[in-house]
């Protein structure tokens, strides 16, 4: 792990079980790491960091009944359980049980890009669609007429679900199960989505082509742009926010948003990350971590961006 702290660079010989680092979620004071497989090695198993003790600790897949698949996409945690979207479908993990579970129904969807959770209602995105698990009786639905939709983000606002996807931005409102396309005037939300994210009113929107991210202030029904090419040619792409930063990753770093001047500053291996190729940003109270192709780096922004 690197720790990248008012620009001074540092290694620690301890960080996440996985080299390619593909997924970051808080659990309280702890954070949750999958990754993937490497051309080096294949994936082992998930990690989980204290942040008060800075102790790991490492669920490997070969020694554990239920955590079947370790190659992970997206992450999404509760008060008692660890949800894990797969290459192969469902998993999770019971808090109070220490408890791994695999849906082996899931199997057939592709990969699990993308969780978002409605009360008792877990909404599932995949290659093949979209689908929900009813948690209180744990039964899982498809959502008929989706299965031809590449789903690569959700997020949970206030009153909605959003579906980012490769035909666009779809909604649903809360304690509903009926989905309906975006619209807007400029046709933004027809745009393929990579990547959404939440702020209080402020939704944050990826666009594939044109490369760009977009804000929607949801109250007030208006978008703005900033053009960002670099979201284009990324496999992966993730958003942080704040109520004056974006964060937002890409294969060619990652790119920092000043809402108030409308300026992206990069951070590279130069400004001391651990590898260009960002697939997932996490924002702390104090950090920024960097889910990156070659390990984990964390960024103290707090100092950094004191104004």
């Amino acid at each position: 792990m690197a720790n990248l702290n008012d620009q001074q660079l540092s290694f620690n010989t301890f960080g996440p079980i996985e080299e390619n680092v593909t997924a970051l979620a808080f659990d309280n004071n702890t954070i949750w790491v999958g990754g993937e497989d490497t051309y080096r090695a294949p994936a082992r198993g998930i990690s989980h960091y204290n942040l008060n003790t800075q102790e790991w600790k490492y669920f490997e897949a070969q020694n554990i009944i239920g955590l079947e698949n370790p190659q992970i996409r997206t992450i999404l945690t509760d008060s008692t359980t660890v949800w894990f979207g797969t290459h192969t479908g469902l998993m999770r993990y019971n808090k109070r049980a220490n408890r791994w579970l695999t849906y082996r129904d899931t199997e057939y969807w592709g990969r699990v890009n993308a969780l978002a959770k409605d009360q008792h209602i877990l909404w599932i995105g995949s290659e093949r669609g979209l689908a929900l698990l009813d948690t209180r009786a744990d039964s899982l639905d498809r959502v008929s007429g989706s299965e031809r939709a590449i789903i690569y983000a959700m997020i949970t606002g206030p009153n909605h679900i959003w579906a980012g996807t490769e035909a666009g931005l779809y909604a649903c409102a809360r304690g509903n199960r009926k989905w309906r396309a975006v619209s807007d005037e400029k046709n933004f939300t027809k745009r393929p989505i990579r990547a959404l994210a939440m702020y209080d009113s402020m939704l944050y929107v990826a666009t594939e082509t044109p490369s760009s991210l977009l804000s929607y202030h949801i109250g007030q029904n208006t978008w703005q742009e900033y053009t960002l090419p670099e979201i284009g040619s990324s496999r992966r792409v993730s958003i942080a926010a704040s109520n004056k930063h974006v964060w937002i990753s890409t294969n060619q770093g990652a790119f920092l948003l000043n809402l108030t001047d409308r300026l992206w500053t990069r951070y590279h291996t130069t400004e001391g990350l651990i590898h260009g190729g960002v697939q997932a940003i996490l924002a702390g109270q104090n950090h920024i971590w960097f889910g990156t192709a070659e390990g984990l780096s964390r960024f103290h922004w707090s100092r950094a961006l004191l104004e």
